[in-house]
């Protein structure tokens, strides 16, 4: 059957105790040091790199908490403890051969902290990875309970915001176009895959809404992911019924008539309905594409990336190690591309614990592949598209939000394919 009865979730007190920190990991709540709860009506002010005025997630509250808990458990997540001490080892080993002697290290020190800050998510995923069915659940109540808000306060506000809405008056999203819209649809899909059997109706309502969601967004990320992650599940759905020449059919047509639509909004933008304008934005971010022109956005980051490049390579010490300081900030405050803002400041001594990671999660992978279930695969490929593409054109993992999240799923997939290894072991 295609719909199903919603069904809840019956916790226990260790699911209890997974769901609150999956939600809190999720959810979009800002604070300052220096002035509580981030609520700024829309306005979205530059931090300048303050750190008492730089607006912090309720995620590592809810991390270090639960460090501070349950400290034994983290302890025995060995890879996640070895990858923090081996990236603290690295970034220091920079640290002191980098410098000039002259320039100061205060800029560089604060990097590092936002490098391995988010790393706490990676031991949150080991020690909490048993209960994927809670962490579904939180990110599910999650959404229902933020994005619907957040079109509605989009409408609401329509003759001030351009895009989505950050402010919603009880607090403001920060980053709420660059990394949230992202980290929401890797969300979803992953709730989709684990909970769609007993929770179909509600899935599909949401994923209504998550529809609208990106497509306000203006994001090209998040509204790739949204309609990739969907079609993934279409098709993964529909293959043990239809014969493959079907599905690529219907794909086709599927594909074709979501080109058609766009083709026709982007042409027609003035005469559209009044209630379709407000999702205007999503029609004229292709604009640009339809017309055969790189979009403005695009030719940036690309500047960006040739501007760290060269600095990268334009000594070896550089290339080694990194140099002196970051790129100072009235030149460019990031090259939104997460290895290149990691080689430019760390060199490549600064990406070899994250290089060994994505090896070692590799080969997990690799040798399990035969006996990886459904949901664990799809895990994998949305830790790979935050850590393998998203990172290529943000610098999502040293920022404090996406940062840890992207390290939660990453911990809460090698420890399960640790879990798959062991039971494989024990049937040989």
């Amino acid at each position: 059957m295609f719909f199903a009865r919603p069904q809840i979730m019956k916790f226990d007190k260790e699911a209890l105790l997974v769901f609150l920190v999956a939600a809190g990991i999720l959810f979009p709540l800002f604070f300052t040091i220096s002035g509580g709860i981030y609520r700024v009506p829309y306005t979205l002010p530059d931090s300048g790199g303050v750190i008492t005025t730089l607006p912090l997630p309720m995620s590592i509250l809810v991390c270090l908490c639960l460090l501070a808990w349950r400290l034994r458990l983290f302890l025995l997540a060995w890879p996640a403890v070895i990858m923090i001490i081996g990236t603290a080892m690295a970034l220091g080993f920079s640290l002191v051969l980098a410098g000039d002697g002259v320039t100061p290290l205060n800029r560089k020190v604060v990097m590092t902290a936002q490098v391995m800050l988010p790393l706490i998510g990676l031991c949150v995923g080991m020690t909490i990875s048993k209960q994927p069915k809670a962490v579904a659940w939180a990110f599910m109540v999650v959404l229902i309970v933020i994005v619907p808000f957040q079109l509605w306060a989009t409408w609401y506000q329509y003759e001030v915001v351009n895009y989505l809405a950050d402010y919603l008056y009880l607090f403001t999203i920060y980053s709420h176009i660059q990394y949230v819209p992202v980290i929401f649809v890797c969300a979803y899909i992953y709730v989709l895959y684990v909970l769609w059997d007993k929770n179909s109706v509600a899935l599909s309502l949401l994923g209504c809404l998550m529809l609208l969601y990106v497509a306000r967004s203006n994001q090209y990320l998040a509204m790739g992911a949204l309609v990739i992650g969907m079609l993934g599940f279409l098709v993964n759905r529909v293959a043990a019924r239809f014969r493959p020449g079907f599905i690529a059919l219907a794909l086709l047509m599927l594909v074709g008539c979501v080109t058609t639509t766009v083709g026709y909004a982007v042409k027609h933008q003035d005469t559209l309905p009044s209630i379709a304008k407000i999702f205007a934005p999503a029609f004229s971010k292709f604009a640009p594409l339809l017309a055969g022109e790189i979009p403005p956005n695009v030719q940036e980051r690309l500047e960006d990336w040739r501007l760290f490049g060269s600095r990268i390579i334009e000594t070896p010490r550089a290339f080694v190690v990194g140099r002196p300081e970051p790129m100072p900030r009235e030149i460019r405050t990031s090259p939104h591309n997460w290895y290149l803002d990691i080689a430019h400041t760390f060199g490549l001594v600064g990406l070899l614990p994250f290089t060994l990671l994505i090896s070692y999660t590799i080969r997990l992978l690799w040798v399990n592949l035969r006996d990886l279930p459904g949901e664990l695969r799809w895990l994998a490929s949305i830790v790979a598209f935050l850590v393998l593409i998203d990172s290529n054109f943000k610098v999502t993992l040293r920022q404090p939000y996406p940062g840890i999240f992207a390290f939660f799923l990453w911990g809460m997939l090698l420890q399960q394919l640790h879990t798959v290894r062991s039971l494989k072991w024990k049937r040989n």
